[in-house]
């Protein structure tokens, strides 16, 4: 199992630059508490579980991802800000290496919409939080994202940035389905909310369609495709420039869709 957008420099760039504990986990504030030992499940390169170590100072966050580079990455984010309360470990959010009854509080990101059974993974997170612990979970739901203004092209452009996902056995909808996931995992008290992700602001604008087009060169499952001959290298520049054109112009707009789930064990 491995992150369905990859590890490109455009990924993780945008990773560092666009998500934090505060434009990312603000729905998680109320449970933050002082002292708590936490879980956070799929970190990547730590730019959200920088935020949240602080806020549970003197607390312990553990913080895994099945990627290595991205571990390295978040080590050196989590150092180079004085946080020394975080711990780094490489895992299997299937086959999580911690005891029955570990966390007080498990937190995922991006990590269920991207997986081929999300129910197996809310079981294990389930099996290692505490009793009357708490999951928290956000995740996508892409099949909500729109932008405007679009075209045939960019059009095609998005779908193949969304079959990136369902390639590896993603689900689009994952963020609405949420509470029924919850339930069937047994959690109780379960609440769901939603946060709207937009690009209005012409740098906003700008920094999104520079991502997109940026990801058509560097991401492996474009690579993937042109070495199969799914897809040719013209193709993907009429892509790129159809992004261009989005980035330029100065009535566009996107919005995208997180759905946000608390439940206890």
């Amino acid at each position: 199992m491995s992150y369905t957008f990859g590890y490109s420099d455009s990924i993780v760039k945008g990773m560092l630059s666009l998500r934090t504990a505060e434009s990312h986990a603000k729905f998680l504030d109320p449970y933050l508490k002082p002292g708590i030992n936490m879980l956070d499940c799929g970190c990547g390169p730590g730019s959200i579980t920088l935020g949240l170590a602080e806020k549970i100072q003197p607390g312990q966050l553990t913080a895994i991802d099945i990627e290595k580079s991205q571990l390295a990455i978040a080590s050196n984010t989590t150092k180079q800000n004085n946080i020394d309360n975080v711990h780094f470990q490489q895992a299997d959010i299937y086959n999580l290496p911690f005891s029955d009854n570990s966390f007080d509080l498990i937190f995922s990101h991006a990590v269920l919409d991207h997986l081929i059974n999300p129910e197996l993974a809310l079981q294990e997170l389930k099996r290692v939080v505490k009793i009357n612990g708490i999951i928290a979970i956000k995740a996508f739901d892409v099949s909500a994202n729109f932008f405007y203004p679009q075209n045939p092209i960019s059009l095609e452009a998005f779908n193949l940035y969304c079959s990136s996902v369902t390639s590896g056995g993603g689900d689009l909808s994952c963020g609405r389905k949420l509470r029924s996931l919850f339930s069937k995992a047994g959690l109780k008290n379960i609440t769901v909310t939603a946060a709207c992700e937009t690009s209005g602001t012409p740098e906003q604008i700008k920094r999104i369609a520079n991502y997109l087009q940026q990801w058509l060169s560097d991401n492996e499952y474009t690579q993937k495709l042109l070495q199969d001959g799914k897809i040719t290298r013209e193709k993907i520049k009429q892509y790129q420039q159809a992004w261009q054109d989005f980035g330029n112009d100065p009535n566009a707009f996107c919005c995208g869709i997180w759905c946000e789930a608390i439940g206890f064990k």
